[in-house]
């Protein structure tokens, strides 16, 4: 009985059966069926006259390989290429005996019947081994290789699908105030990456919510072989359901009195949603919720019998959707029993489920013990719609070979090098080019300095203090007074005067800047500003050693200076005095001119 072997391109024709061995494998709990595992082993030989062409169909056995037109002539390279070609995995299987199939396997992946797809991403050759040679002109070559099939009977409901087994286990857990923790975990095994059978497993793992009850988590894990998925679905019964569009409610609701004739009514509210949940709508929740335990319409009832001490309507920014109200309303009891009033609100209000209006934009009455069931792949982020399943698929690992240069986390297609199918992305806004800082105030030029923008000034500041010394001196008086209030009012001492008084400009400055020294004011001999001017008389400068940025690649330099300037004169009380530009910025000494005379005021002292 003749048995001939075909794999990638080889063909192995009266070969030995060294080995054929079936294993059913079942799940990990060891109850369902899921394939039948084939170790299969064969032997047969490579003989050069066969890679010269000529035909030896008549021998026992022989090995040859579709290696393109001209063939190999070498026996060595041919089983080179016989040994490349059993070694790769994923390639179709036939084995023959005597003209009649007995076993097919086709690669993992594709759209095959099941039953002769390789549902481990297979076939995987094990071995291909060298067991006898005979010089360079005759090799023994010994050949195994592992298939996975599922072979199941014809069914009259047709074919069977493309997931193999799916088991899960149930586990409620009851805390101390008695509300129960549904958990659903399982894993669910494919004949095929989901991707490329078009498999949507979810449908099949999610339960249908139960009333009362808030789907809390739902967790997937695709595995690296892309052949099973681990998940897991918590459902954590709730007191009161949020409104749709909102996933969670909480809030407080209180009655507080400190005199039994004014009742200050505090409503809190906080609405969580989904990605795609309205913040408008759901604002709109909050104050349905809040007139609902204020007993009347925010708007009209107010006037009649409450006084809104505070209202707040919040908005979260950022990661989570989520928007608050808080009310604060102060009622007057006009019949002045309290008691009766309280005992109104708890029959009427505390406790009672919330009776909220319908929503015009939405369909359907609010049930406050139904919870938003959420759809099987998420919501997109505020375009309210479901996300698609290609993206779940994008980011599946996808099968591999040393030989192939692509191992990256696919992005943007769901199999590497197609495009990913769906509907077209929404469309996004346009790219702002300019930051807030280059936006300039109408009639204003651009006053930031080039050197500031081609290295970052993290400090720069600087003052100019005018120092005028009126050269008067205060002298003792060398008399003694009699005892007496008279004398407590008389001098003691004398001013003079030694000259017309003096004048000196300090200018201090310190800066610091990133990636390069800081610039400074050049010290000059003299200056004149106006007919002030000022002579050098000392220059003081300091540097610091650089230090590093927080991410420890910028360095940064700082500078201090002091320059001293004799003036020729003091300054007048109405002149225009110079403070100096800093580094950063391009204004000129006369838009940076002061003018003490529209600082100083005669009302204010001494």
């Amino acid at each position: 009985m003749a048995t001939n072997v075909f794999y990638n391109g080889v063909e192995l024709h009266n070969v030995v059966t060294r080995k054929w061995e079936q294993e059913v494998v079942y799940d990990e709990s060891g109850t369902d069926r899921l394939y039948d595992k084939f170790s299969l082993e064969f032997e047969g030989i490579l003989h050069s006259q066969w890679a010269s062409g000529s035909s030896l169909r008549q021998t026992p056995a022989y090995i040859e390989a579709d290696s393109g037109p001209g063939g190999h002539t070498d026996n060595v390279k041919r089983y080179k290429d016989v040994r490349r070609r059993l070694s790769q995995p994923r390639r179709s299987l036939r084995v023959e005996m005597n003209g009649k199939d007995i076993l097919v396997a086709w690669p993992t992946g594709g759209l095959t019947p099941l039953d002769r797809r390789d549902v481990d991403n297979g076939p995987k050759p094990k071995n291909v081994a060298i067991t006898h040679v005979a010089s360079d002109k005759v090799f023994r070559v010994r050949f195994a290789i592992e298939v996975c099939l599922a072979e199941c009977p014809t069914y009259a409901g047709g074919p069977p699908s493309w997931v193999l087994n799916n088991r899960w286990s149930v586990s409620e857990v009851m805390d101390e105030k008695f509300f129960i923790t549904r958990t659903i975990r399982g894993k669910i095994r494919f004949g095929g990456p989901p991707e490329v059978t078009n498999t949507d497993f979810r449908a099949l793992v999610v339960p249908t919510l139960e009333v009362g009850f808030r789907r809390a988590s739902v967790e997937y894990e695709m595995s690296p072989t892309g052949l099973e998925a681990n998940y897991q679905i918590v459902d954590r019964q709730v007191h009161t359901s949020a409104p749709f569009p909102a996933v969670r409610l909480s809030g407080t609701y209180s009655e507080n009195t400190a005199d039994g004739v004014n009742f200050i009514s505090d409503v809190r509210v906080r609405l969580e949603g989904s990605p795609s949940s309205d913040k408008q709508l759901m604002l709109t929740r909050c104050l349905q919720i809040t007139e609902n335990r204020l007993g009347g319409e925010l708007g009209e009832e107010l006037q009649k019998t409450m006084i809104l001490e505070s209202a707040s309507l919040i908005e979260h920014l950022g990661d989570s959707n989520t928007v608050e109200s808080h009310f604060r309303v102060r009622r007057v009891i006009e019949d002045g029993d309290h008691q009766a009033y309280l005992g109104r609100l708890t029959a009427d209000r505390f406790g009672q489920p919330l009776d909220l209006p319908e929503l015009v934009a939405l369909e359907g009455d609010y049930n406050p013990l139904v919870s938003e069931s959420p759809p099987l792949y998420g919501y997109e982020s505020q375009t309210g719609n479901t996300r698609d399943a290609v993206k779940w698929f994008l980011y599946q690992c996808f099968l591999q070979s040393a030989c192939i240069n692509n191992h990256a986390i696919v992005q943007g297609t769901m199999v590497p090098g197609e495009p990913a199918p769906g509907p077209d992305p929404p469309e996004t806004p346009p790219i702002i080019e300019r930051s807030p800082g280059d936006i300039k105030s109408p009639g204003h030029d651009d006053n930031v300095s080039e050197q500031a923008k081609t290295s970052l000034y993290t400090t720069s500041t600087m003052e100019s203090v005018y120092e005028h010394d009126a050269l008067r001196i205060q002298m003792p008086l060398a008399v003694a007074y009699p005892d007496d209030s008279i004398a407590a009012e008389r001098d003691t001492c004398v001013i003079t005067r030694l000259g017309q008084g003096i004048a000196r400009r300090i200018i201090r400055i310190e800066a610091e800047r990133a990636g390069s020294w800081p610039q400074l004011p050049k010290p000059v001999d003299t200056y004149q500003d106006g007919t002030l001017k000022g002579t050098l008389l000392s220059h003081k400068l300091r540097a610091h050693p650089a230090t590093l940025t927080a991410d420890g690649e910028t360095s940064v330099y700082r500078l201090s200076a002091e320059t001293v300037y004799a003036l020729n004169r003091p300054p007048r009380p109405d002149e225009t005095l110079r403070v100096g530009v800093l580094p950063t910025h391009t204004f000129s000494q006369e838009a940076n001119a002061f003018n003490a005379e529209e600082a100083y005021s005669e009302e204010l002292g001494p």
